[in-house]
């Protein structure tokens, strides 16, 4: 099989139906996803072969067709584990973590796993999808640098290594797509995609802050009943209520905003 037809196809397919405009009875030479304006429809071609297109589009697509690309489908699954934290698995495809900032690198392993009995899955490429200095993404055999295929043998698994580099307390995250590809029944090819989304959490101590309790400016008194909600009303009535709070109102404010009791 030709590696570089076949990406070219498959990436061309999906992009012509959405990411691409032009007006009838004339060839496509603009993509809309990247504001990019071409001369004619040769320069579209090769920024269809672009990683920034293929981000954009990818991102995009993502972003409209999630619930479908996190699923594990085609007897394909794909699990994320790692040796020194548990990893929370969501329905949704993301993947959490909480690490501490003395973790100054964490290491996850996607695992690929070709459930099917008898046919092969090829893998042909684990990227990260968009650039993150925080992540970094590899393998065995260099599957995430799009240079060449890994086929995944029935009952087989493939692993790939992302890397976190922490940067300090604060919510890292990025999604992380397989792209694959395996013959239907007929010998046609099915081009599709299974991604998770990357999420760590970097936790400090937690700490709480000694409660001071400060003299009210309205009475100069002390404070009180803090750790409880009181109701508050009006010398004349009203309950006194903020959309924010829950406010006691003492009966001196008339002497500081006028209220006529």
């Amino acid at each position: 099989m030709n590696k570089g037809r076949s990406r070219k196809r498959l990436t061309q397919a999906l992009i012509n139906r959405k990411g691409t405009t032009r007006k009838y009875g004339e060839e496509a030479k603009n993509c809309s996803l990247c504001d990019f304006f071409g001369e004619d429809s040769l320069a579209l071609k090769a920024h269809l072969d672009t990683p920034r297109h293929l981000y954009n589009f990818m991102l995009n697509r993502f972003k409209t067709s999630r619930k479908r690309m996190v699923q594990d489908r085609h007897k394909v699954t794909v699990t994320v584990n790692c040796s020194t934290h548990s990893v929370e698995q969501l329905k949704d495809g993301t993947a959490k973590t909480k690490i501490r900032p003395e973790d100054t690198q964490v290491e996850y392993h996607f695992e690929i796993l070709n459930t099917d009995l008898e046919k092969p899955v090829l893998l042909q490429k684990a990227q990260l999808m968009h650039p993150y200095s925080a992540f970094t993404i590899s393998d065995e055999h260099n599957i995430s640098s799009g240079e060449t295929y890994a086929r995944i043998h029935p009952e087989s698994v493939y692993k790939v290594k992302v890397s976190f580099k922490n940067c300090g307390i604060g919510t890292y995250g990025v999604p992380v797509c397989m792209w694959l590809m395996k013959k239907k029944n007929n010998d046609k090819e099915r081009f599709f995609q299974i991604i998770r989304v990357m999420v760590v959490n970097v936790v400090g101590p937690q700490t709480v802050e000694p409660l001071e309790i400060k003299d009210s400016p309205f009475t100069g008194e002390r404070w009180w009943g803090m750790e409880q909600t009181v109701w508050g009303k009006m010398p004349d009535g009203p309950r006194a209520s903020y959309p924010c709070a829950t406010l006691f109102v003492v009966a001196q404010l008339d002497i500081k905003f006028g209220h006529s009791a």
